[in-house]
């Protein structure tokens, strides 16, 4: 009985010895090293790509901005001159008590805010060119040339992700984008994109394949406040024409006839005589 028990054991110990052995040498070999993969050779589209995101988001800033008691949240921004000023969105920078700007290289800088246009949606803030360590401003191009089809680039911070690269082409051109004050102005010659456009990218450049800015990303159209791959952008023409005035004067007040229109009231109809199908324009005399 006691020898049985101790083959038992014995066996017993043999084959969990043996289980560690082959378990070891299993591991062993699953330590051997695999073949190397082929390094990857980005193809000429792909390095032209990466060579036009390196240079041109040199330009591109992020923008957070805080009001005087809390936060009031992100956006982009990018240069346009050597004297350090800055095109965003007005919704980005409206009712901003402070305003910092990240650089892609790390560089933090205060901005102060120059002038700002609600109507279009176009503000320009400063910095301090001497501080930025190597200043690239972005050029203009002119928006009416851009064309549906066309292949864009937009970069900006999508939810706080700094400096993101997105692409895709131009949807449709000549919307017209309804601003968000008051007196109700359109935004004219809007340009529309597939581009992945999300909040925190407002303000910053949609660039076509030469790097030039096309337009400044504004709006999407979306129920849940990420991309549908229906954005909106300002188109250059627009920047080009305001930004000067919002620098010297820091506003720029648009022309308008102040004449609105409603559908006659049937009160006012019957009192007046009028048949149903009278069509016409009538105002108080």
């Amino acid at each position: 009985m006691i020898k049985r028990v101790l083959l038992g054991l014995i066996s017993s110990s043999i084959l969990f010895t043996s289980g560690v052995l082959v378990g070891a040498q299993s591991f062993e070999a699953r330590l051997n090293p695999l073949p190397a993969a082929p390094v990857y050779q980005a193809n000429v589209e792909e390095s032209a790509l990466s060579a036009l995101y390196n240079d041109v988001v040199r330009g591109v800033v992020n923008i957070n901005v805080a009001g005087n008691s809390a936060p009031l949240g992100t956006g982009s921004g990018f240069l346009i001159d050597t004297t350090g000023h800055i095109v965003t969105n007005n919704h980005v920078v409206e009712g901003a008590a402070f305003i910092e700007v990240t650089f892609v290289d790390g560089t933090i800088l205060e901005a102060e805010l120059i002038g700002r246009n609600p109507d279009w949606d176009i503000a320009v803030i400063r910095v301090d060119s001497g501080a930025i360590p190597t200043v690239r401003p972005l050029s203009l191009a002119d928006s009416e040339t851009v064309f549906i089809g066309q292949s864009v680039l937009a970069i900006g911070s999508p939810f706080g992700e700094d400096f993101t690269l997105t692409r895709g082409i131009v949807s449709a051109v000549d919307r017209s984008l309804r601003s968000q004050t008051a007196l109700g102005f359109s935004i004219p010659e809007v340009i529309q994109t597939d581009a992945a456009i999300n909040p925190g990218n407002s303000g910053g450049p949609l660039l076509d394949q030469a790097g030039t800015v096309i337009g400044m990303n504004t709006a999407i159209l979306s129920e849940d406040r990420t991309s549908s791959g229906v954005g909106f952008a300002v188109p250059s023409n627009l920047i080009r024409w305001i930004v000067p005035y919002l620098i010297e004067e820091g506003s720029y007040q648009h022309s308008y006839l102040g004449i609105s229109g409603s559908d006659l009231h049937p009160a006012i109809q019957a009192a007046m005589n009028l048949a149903p199908e009278t069509r016409g324009v009538m105002w108080p005399g």
